[in-house]
């Protein structure tokens, strides 16, 4: 995916979750917390404007969103094709630094 498809993706996930009246508090808490005009917001909304938010806003933004980063860009999060047996593997593997080492020996990865 280039670029320029990240960024409609952003736009169209901040629209989605921006756009209704319903969705007051939002805005003002992106306005506040990355202090930011409403018309530099207006700007990330808009699909025929080239701003998009920068790259040490989006934590933020997803913070206030509720979303992940790959949820903001509209791509599949990789971990979700996991199993919960995989996850749950994986998560015990980080925690065990000899086994970490061992699975290397065994797989002669340096």
């Amino acid at each position: 995916m280039d670029t320029i498809s990240y960024k409609m993706n952003l736009k169209n996930t901040l629209r989605n979750h921006l756009l209704g009246k319903e969705n007051i508090d939002v805005k003002n808490r992106l306005l506040s917390e990355l202090n930011i005009t409403e018309s530099a917001l207006k700007r990330w909304l808009s699909l025929s404007d080239t701003n998009a938010p920068q790259i040490d806003a989006l934590p933020v933004i997803c913070n206030i969103l509720n979303i992940s980063l790959y949820d903001l860009f509209g791509i599949q999060n990789p971990t979700t094709s996991l199993s919960d047996e995989e996850l749950k593997l994986l998560e015990e593997y980080r925690k065990q630094e000899n086994m970490q080492q061992a699975v290397k020996n065994v797989l002669n990865i340096k």
